[in-house]
């Protein structure tokens, strides 16, 4: 339920894709991706950069690895 509530407050705050793509059989461990579309390069950065921080600050979760790719 933890994961699903912020995927949920994820979607509402921010226009992009959120999905769990890893360690969905690992209990209190979860891989979430999360995809942004932009015309430009730094409003993408942005917004990844955001979330990032939105995930961070988050009282019940623990941030152990963050990868971030710009294609």
């Amino acid at each position: 339920m933890v994961i699903r509530s912020l995927k949920d407050r994820i979607l509402h705050r921010f226009p992009v894709s959120i999905a769990e793509v890893g360690n969905q059989d690992v209990w209190q461990r979860c891989t979430l991706g999360v995809a942004c579309v932009s015309a430009a390069t730094r409003e993408a950065e942005s917004v990844i950069q955001k979330i990032i921080h939105f995930i961070e600050r988050a009282p019940d979760l623990e941030v152990i690895q963050c990868d971030v790719e710009i294609h």
